[in-house]
């Protein structure tokens, strides 16, 4: 397999438009409607189903656990860890606009961005009010729970602060702190603080399960990582396909899929989660459908796309899956 995507792969079209010749220096007044459109787009709502998972997750640790939860800590968890992301996504979008990143990309519905500052270029302060909004608000919710449940919460946030204050400026151009930061951020701040305030501990349970969102959520970094292969290197930044090749980021998806698949077995054989568990392999073998598409088509992004949707399955349905059972069980 070759090493590189760049100058052998299928090009998919560009939806930016004609150039950068859009964004005039000259900022317009920008109509309500739009600045709303754009600012609703920046915060990538369909993204959001992963941050659900991951909460799905948490809930079915925490009563597998013995924990009774009730509704005040259900919707304040979700509302911190909806704000969270769609922080980040915002952020995302604004920094990669600035950058010119964005007018450089072939978009995907799984990578690129959303592409709502290239459409609406004067929605710029918009968007990043609206990601400094979402940061507010996220903070808030850091330091109710740290108040409220206990401070053995505080390097959980002050980690997740600096995630997403650093993520698109600094960690996307690092190849394996990139490549983890997504996995961390979700598979085990998230999920693990959601645990915390639910139950009021760490358990076992929850140290081994959020291995298996952690290794999903790396892998879907991963592959997202083809398609901007070119935008990413005119910028100079360093992911892990630029810096290690297809070839060896193939062999990483499955080498991070088999360690996920692993876990889950392992931690039914030791009684850590129940058998019902084992159940979560059926949207995690979606993985094994997605690296079979990443060995046949590393290089051709359009023939890669189907298989781009089975990560995103089993990235999201495998945490969501195991938490319903949990719940069950």
């Amino acid at each position: 397999m070759t090493q590189r995507v760049g100058d052998t792969r299928t090009s998919i079209s560009r939806d930016w438009g004609p150039g950068m010749s859009r964004v005039s220096s000259a900022r317009r007044s920008l109509p309500a409607l739009a600045a709303g459109r754009a600012m609703l787009r920046s915060l990538r709502p369909t993204f959001l189903l992963l941050t659900l998972a991951c909460v799905a997750l948490a809930v079915g640790i925490a009563h597998h656990d013995g924990a009774t939860i009730t509704l005040t800590p259900l919707l304040t968890v979700l509302a911190g860890s909806l704000a969270a992301h769609a922080s980040v996504n915002a952020f995302n979008e604004y920094h990669d606009f600035r950058s010119g990143l964005d007018s450089r990309t072939d978009r995907t519905p799984f990578s690129g961005g959303s592409g709502a500052l290239i459409d609406e270029p004067d929605a710029e302060g918009a968007v990043f009010a609206i990601a400094a909004v979402m940061l507010t608000i996220a903070i808030g919710f850091g330091v109710y729970f740290a108040s409220t449940y206990g401070f053995a919460l505080l390097p959980i946030a002050v980690a997740g602060l600096v995630l997403m204050l650093t993520y698109t400026q600094w960690l996307t151009g690092r190849p394996l702190v990139g490549l983890f930061a997504p996995g961390l951020g979700f598979g085990v701040l998230m999920v693990l603080s959601a645990c915390y305030v639910f139950s009021g501990r760490f358990s076992l349970t929850a140290i081994v399960a959020v291995l298996i969102p952690f290794l999903l959520v790396s892998n879907l970094q991963l592959m997202n990582q083809l398609p901007d292969y070119d935008a990413d290197r005119s910028v100079g930044r360093e992911t892990f396909v630029i810096a290690y090749g297809t070839g060896a980021s193939t062999i990483t998806y499955g080498v991070l899929l088999t360690l996920a698949i692993t876990t889950l077995i392992f931690a039914v054989i030791v009684s850590v989660l129940p058998v019902l568990a084992l159940v979560a392999l059926v949207p995690m073998t979606a993985g094994i459908v997605a690296w079979r598409g990443l060995v046949r088509h590393g290089d051709d992004i359009v023939s890669l796309l189907p298989y781009m949707v089975a990560n995103v399955i089993a990235a999201i349905g495998t945490p969501l899956t195991l938490g319903i059972e949990l719940i069950l069980s």
